[in-house]
């Protein structure tokens, strides 16, 4: 079972009576049952996709085909003929969707929204109740207020309009400076976290390396090979992470492996039944 995104679902209603629509009785008399079968193939990996949408690129053509048992073709032949009778569509940045599956699934997203509010607003008042007093004490017991004074433990009090940022007392010495200085390091640090990083194409032989490392299977040189032909593009963004691209092809190609035995099977009790 897919693992349940706030903005997917673990499964959808079939019509009992699906296969006697009119537009899929138009792709069953096109395509025969393997256009019928993925139809429905179609809507479960919608399903499970984030926004009930997928990237329609080239590598996901590839993918869903290998997954589906059929060729490129056929299924770019079935998706434009869906696209024809207005049951799937493809959105301007390349996202293939069904709109009215996703009419289907509104009712639930809006429940979980509705869900998710009430429960930040609760947690919201918690904090409030367990946070009344913003003070903060510090190792040397001087007390920072939510108006960012500081409050020494002889009582002597350093502001913002303190000229001197420092105040010497009998029993301790209070740099103000420490605080103001914190904070600008603090919103470097977050520029610095927040600045992306270049993203350099691998070898050949580091895609090899990461491969045996992970005990993958993907083909090194095919993947190389791949995304070299696409100047290292996901669809319309440059790559970020191209370990991660090897991830999504691992996975994908134990679903293709795990899918054709399964219909492997499948065929094999089929024969065996006559």
């Amino acid at each position: 079972m897919a693992k349940q995104n706030k903005n997917n679902a673990e499964y959808f209603s079939h019509d009992s009576d699906m296969r006697n629509d009119l537009k899929i009785k138009a792709i069953r008399r096109k395509f025969g049952h393997v256009g019928y079968a993925v139809w429905c193939f179609l809507l479960e990996v919608l399903t499970d996709e984030d926004n009930f949408e997928i990237e329609y690129n080239e590598l996901n053509k590839e993918l869903l085909a290998a997954d589906f048992d059929i060729t490129v073709e056929q299924l770019e032949l079935i998706i434009d003929y869906c696209c024809l009778l207005e049951i799937l569509q493809i959105s301007d940045d390349g996202k293939l969707y069904s709109e009215a599956h996703k009419k289907r699934f509104s009712k639930l997203i809006a429940e979980r929204d509705k869900k998710s509010k009430a429960g930040k607003l609760g947690m919201g008042k918690r904090w409030n109740n367990e946070n009344d007093d913003n003070n903060v004490i510090t190792d040397d017991n001087n007390v920072i207020t939510d108006d960012n004074n500081v409050i020494t433990d002889d009582n002597n009090v350093i502001t913002d309009d303190n000229k001197d940022k420092s105040v010497i007392t009998e029993n301790n010495i209070v740099k103000y400076s420490i605080v103001n200085n914190s904070k600008v390091n603090n919103r470097i640090s977050t520029k610095e976290r927040e600045k992306p990083k270049r993203f350099f194409p691998p070898s050949l032989e580091e895609v090899k390396n990461y491969i045996l490392e992970k005990n993958y299977e993907v083909d090194a040189e095919a993947f190389v090979a791949f995304y070299s032909s696409k100047d290292w593009f996901i669809g319309k963004n440059k790559m970020r992470d191209w370990r991660a691209a090897l991830v999504t092809w691992e996975k994908r190609g134990k679903e293709q492996t795990a899918s054709t035995k399964l219909n492997n099977i499948k065929i094999n009790e089929i024969w065996e039944n006559q």
